[in-house]
């Protein structure tokens, strides 16, 4: 027996209006397809609508999952986000497959806010700014040292999303 799985999972970020960003997280595996879509305002980073579309799955998606994600409106992506999105989208009548998407997918809005004083403490450190304006923050570009850095610095990241985490099972 050969067992294949292949995994993509990528996050883009867009600024769609004056203090308005429309997040996007997408998954596609073997197993699973699915995008979460959030259009978050900024400064409060409060969610002003949140989606998603499961193309496909092997097993069958939780019932109401629109409204669930319907809870999510103005909720704010910052602290406590975790708490609620495993408890409104994830859990045992949810999918935590899409939980851990919105999470990933706020933490974008996130990291797309911290390249700038990153590149800025970096320089102040005496290391170049490997993110200049344009370039995504992401772990290809920061390097494995810069994001065992940063968790370093902030324990809580290790492991919180995409970026910042330290194994990537498929390259």
């Amino acid at each position: 027996m050969i067992l294949d799985h292949q995994s993509c999972q990528n996050v883009t970020v867009q600024a769609v209006g004056p203090g308005r960003f429309e997040c996007r997280g997408r998954v596609d595996d073997s197993l699973f397809s699915a995008e979460v879509v959030l259009l978050i305002k900024t400064p409060t980073l409060e969610i002003e609508d949140a989606t998603h579309r499961i193309t496909w799955s092997l097993l069958p998606p939780a019932e109401g999952l629109a409204d669930r994600f319907a809870k999510l409106r103005g909720v704010r992506a910052g602290q406590g986000l975790t708490r609620i999105v495993r408890g409104v989208i994830g859990g045992e009548d949810g999918s935590d497959r899409l939980a851990d998407l919105v999470m990933d997918t706020a933490e974008g809005l996130i990291l797309y806010f911290t390249k700038g004083p990153l590149g800025s403490a970096l320089a102040d450190m005496g290391i170049p700014n490997p993110y200049p304006v344009g370039r995504a923050l992401n772990p290809k570009v920061m390097g494995p040292e810069h994001v065992k850095m940063m968790a370093a610095a902030n324990p809580r990241m290790k492991d919180s999303c995409v970026a910042f985490r330290e194994e990537e099972p498929h390259d």
